[in-house]
C-alpha cells in the first residue's frame, strides 16, 4: 500500500494505516453509529475526511479541526430529494462503506482501483484487520462459492454481492482485489459490463 500515491481508507483501516506509518489521502465514513470514533482513532492533519451527513455527531466533533468534506447518501424518494441541499454531493454506492469508497473514488476520477480488506467473510486472522468495538462474536453462517466454504453473515454476504453490482454501475473501473476471501474469489469470475 505504501507504493500508492493516493489512498482511500474507511472504517478502522484509518487507524490501522496510521499505526503502520501510512497516511491515507482520504478517509470515508457513512455509518451513523458513535463507535466510529474509536475506529477512526486520532485524526491526522494531512487526511481529508469525506464524511456522510448520516454520520454520528461524535464523528464530526472528533474531526472538528481537520479537513472535512461533507457528502450525502443518495435517496431517490421524494422526501430524500427534497431534503438534500442544492449543490451538495449525493452518492450511491451500496450497503457498506467500502462500496461507498469505491464509488467516491470513481467520482474523483479513479478508474484503476486496488482494493484491500474487502473479503465478505471471516478469514484466518479474524473479521477485521484490527480491534473493532462491535465485532460479531460468531458469524454463524457458511456460504459456498465454487466449492469453497466461507464463514460469513447476511451483512457481509450482501456486501460481497453488492461489490459486483456497484462495479457493474461503473463499467470503466478496473478493480484489483487483494487477499483470499469470498470477494476475491468472486472477482476471478466477474465479467465486467461493456463500456458504452
Amino acid at each position: 500500500i505504501k507504493d500508492f500515491k493516493y489512498i482511500f481508507s474507511c472504517s478502522g483501516s484509518h487507524r490501522f494505516l496510521l499505526d503502520h506509518g501510512i497516511v491515507p489521502t482520504w478517509h470515508v465514513e457513512v455509518d451513523p453509529r458513535a463507535h466510529k470514533v474509536a475506529l477512526i482513532g486520532t485524526p491526522h492533519p494531512d487526511v481529508e475526511y469525506l464524511i456522510a451527513s448520516t454520520c454520528h455527531p461524535a464523528v464530526f466533533d472528533l474531526l472538528r479541526d481537520n479537513k472535512v468534506t461533507l457528502w450525502h447518501v443518495f435517496d431517490n424518494v421524494e422526501d430524500g430529494l427534497r431534503a438534500l441541499p442544492h449543490g451538495e454531493w449525493a452518492l450511491t454506492g451500496g450497503c457498506g462503506v467500502g462500496l461507498r469508497a469505491m464509488t467516491i473514488a470513481r467520482f474523483f476520477g479513479f478508474r484503476e482501483q486496488h482494493i484491500f480488506g474487502m473479503d465478505g467473510n471471516e478469514g484466518p486472522t479474524g473479521k477485521h484487520a484490527a480491534f473493532h468495538p462491535l465485532q460479531a462474536k460468531n458469524l454463524g453462517h457458511t456460504t459456498e462459492y465454487m466449492g469453497v466454504k466461507y464463514n460469513t453473515n447476511p451483512a457481509f454476504l450482501e456486501a460481497a454481492r453488492g461489490t459486483f453490482h456497484e462495479l457493474h454501475q461503473m463499467p470503466d473501473v478496473k478493480a484489483t482485489f487483494y487477499g483470499a476471501g469470498l470477494v476475491q474469489a468472486m472477482a476471478k469470475h466477474y465479467i465486467p459490463a461493456p463500456v458504452a
